[in-house]
This record gives C-alpha cells, sequence and structure tokens, in this order.
C-alpha cells in the first residue's frame, strides 16, 4: 500500500495544529477553538493523546462539520514516570503538518495554553502568512518565541496578573476573561520554546522548538507575529501591563458562547 497527497488547488489559507490529552481541560480548549475562529484560523488539527472526559459532547458539532479534525495519536509511552503532555509530540508536529502540508498554505505549531496572535493583523492571522510570502518568500518558516537575544527579535510573552497568581485561570477561561484578568506579560523570560508558522514549500523536519533544513525568518517584526502563553507563574522578569490582548475579549465571549450553545452535555 501506499498514500499519497494530491495538493489541494486552493488551499486553506491557515491550520492551525496542536497536540491534546487528559491534561487539558474542556474550558481551555473551548477558550483556544473560538480564539481560532476569532482570529480567521481555517482549520484545526488536534492530536490526542488519551481521551478527554467530555471531548465529544463539546465539540462535536466542530468534527463534524470539518472545523477540527481530531487524529487518535495513542501510542505506548516513553517515560511513564513522565505526564503524557510531555510525550510523543517529537512526532506529532511532524506527522501534523504532513498532513496538513498540501491542504493549507501554512501551519502554526503551538500549544492550547498559548494564543498566536498579530497586532498588525489582529483578526486576519493569515495576512502574516501573505505579508511574508510577499516580502520575504525566501522563508519556508517563521519562528516566534519568548524573549530577545542575539540582536534577534522573538516575540512571545507569558503572562500574568499583578499578584502573580492564576489560581482563578480555569474560570477566567470559562467566562472568556482570560485576556482581561492576566495583562502583565513578562518580556525576558527566558524559556527558549520556539513556536512555528510553517509554510507549505517547507520539506525539512520539526522539533518541539526548532526546525530543520529550514530557511527561518527569526527577524519578523514583533508586531506582526507574537505568542501569548497563559499557564503557569512567571519568573525572573520584569512585569510590562499591557492591554492589548483585550480588544479580541467581546468576539472571544461570542465565541465562547456560541460553541457552549452547540454542546451536547
Amino acid at each position: 500500500q501506499s498514500c499519497v497527497s494530491v495538493p489541494d488547488p486552493d488551499p486553506l489559507p491557515l491550520a492551525v495544529c496542536s497536540y491534546i490529552s487528559d491534561y487539558n481541560t474542556i474550558p481551555e480548549l473551548r477558550s483556544w477553538i473560538a480564539f481560532q475562529r476569532v482570529v480567521n484560523v481555517s482549520k484545526i488539527m488536534f492530536f490526542q493523546a488519551t481521551p478527554i472526559p467530555g471531548f465529544t459532547e463539546a465539540f462535536d458539532h466542530l468534527i463534524r462539520e470539518g472545523y477540527v479534525e481530531v487524529v487518535d495519536y495513542t501510542w505506548p509511552r516513553r517515560h511513564i514516570s513522565t505526564r503524557m503532555q510531555d510525550n510523543n509530540q517529537q512526532s506529532q508536529v511532524n506527522a501534523c503538518f504532513y498532513r496538513l502540508k498540501y491542504r493549507a498554505s501554512a501551519v502554526v505549531l503551538c500549544d492550547v495554553d498559548e494564543y498566536v496572535h498579530s497586532e498588525k493583523y489582529p483578526f486576519d492571522l493569515p495576512e502574516v502568512v501573505r505579508y511574508t510570502r510577499r516580502t520575504h518568500p525566501e522563508y519556508d518558516l517563521v519562528t516566534v518565541v519568548v524573549r530577545v537575544m542575539h540582536n534577534v527579535q522573538m516575540g512571545a510573552n507569558r503572562y500574568t496578573n499583578k499578584e502573580n497568581d492564576l489560581s482563578q485561570r480555569e474560570k477566567m477561561l470559562e467566562e472568556g476573561k482570560l485576556f482581561d484578568a492576566y495583562q502583565y506579560r513578562l518580556n525576558t523570560y527566558a524559556s527558549g520554546a520556539f513556536k512555528m508558522i510553517a509554510f507549505n514549500d517547507f520539506n525539512g523536519m520539526l522539533s518541539l522548538h526548532v526546525c530543520f533544513f529550514c530557511t527561518a525568518w527569526k527577524n519578523i517584526p514583533l508586531e506582526y507575529a507574537r505568542v501569548a502563553h497563559f499557564k503557569v507563574r512567571v519568573y525572573n522578569g520584569t512585569y510590562e501591563h499591557s492591554t492589548t490582548l483585550s480588544s479580541y475579549s467581546p468576539l472571544l465571549r461570542e465565541e465562547i458562547t456560541a460553541l457552549k450553545r452547540n454542546e451536547l452535555f
């Protein structure tokens, strides 16, 4: 048997892929899906490592309409002592990109606690792809990470509140208030975690945070691409107050409400 992918003559402008397991909650997934709709992402592909209670009931309508595609990714665990979310992601990023390579012009590879956004094109993330292809056709991938080093701009931020307390995160996700509750971002946190937008002419290999055999743009202006990370407390840096993401909040809440109306609970 052989597997052949025929390139779509009219590829989707932008898809996004993430690895999920029962480490992720329904409010977290719902908020993240709602955000992708707000920023005009055409398709979501989840690689699901374990069953997630309530997942089918919450998102069955999105799966049936084709907006969300789920790949069963239950593999034997390499390290039993580590949480499921840390297993098998190395293969997932490659498998997901190459499943979508001939169906989408570009694929965002990130986690569901990370919100890839553009200050320049806040409600049209695919325009970042079009801008890059138009102005720098030599690149086949864009990287966005968490710090500024070696004169390379890396536009990602970890977000918290003034008290550096994310204990109400789940409630804020449920209510669509994540961006309003956590408006203090850390510019200098050195996680080293690259987040990537890979274009459909990329033919190399992807790791979790780096690419191989790629021509990556690491100097994309910060207003064009950033990542906002909402998960854990932050350390070792200076907070900067920013309300930029709050511009998404009204539409985000509308989308969350609409998703809830279609759930089967």
